[in-house]
This record gives structure tokens, C-alpha cells and sequence, in this order.
């Protein structure tokens, strides 16, 4: 019985155009927070190697 109650919930769900949409905002929500965090993860790591860049080139003539 349980089983029967949970299969006619997902397949409510499933055919739900109101579900399926918020289910659609969150996932597009969720992927451009990650993008934005990748880009960051970019920004941060081409400052680390333009500072060793700056220290290595510091130190080069002595």
C-alpha cells in the first residue's frame, strides 16, 4: 500500500507543469551559483601565479 502511495506521488510530481518549473528555476539557480564560484576559483588562481610570476622575476637578478 505504501508503495502505491508513493508511486502516485511521484507521478503526480512528475507530470506536475508547477513542479517541473520550480524543479527547472533551481537547478538553473544552482548551476549558475557554480559558475560563478568556478570563475572565482579562475580569477584567485591567476592572481596566485601573477604574484609567483612577480617573486620569481623579484629575485632573479641577485
Amino acid at each position: 500500500m505504501m508503495g502505491l502511495a508513493a508511486g502516485a506521488a511521484v507521478a503526480y510530481l512528475l507530470t506536475n507543469k508547477k513542479f517541473q518549473q520550480g524543479v527547472a528555476n533551481t537547478g538553473e539557480k544552482a548551476w549558475s551559483a557554480v559558475r560563478g564560484e568556478v570563475e572565482e576559483l579562475k580569477e584567485r588562481l591567476e592572481d596566485t601565479q601573477a604574484e609567483l610570476e612577480y617573486y620569481r622575476n623579484l629575485h632573479k637578478g641577485e
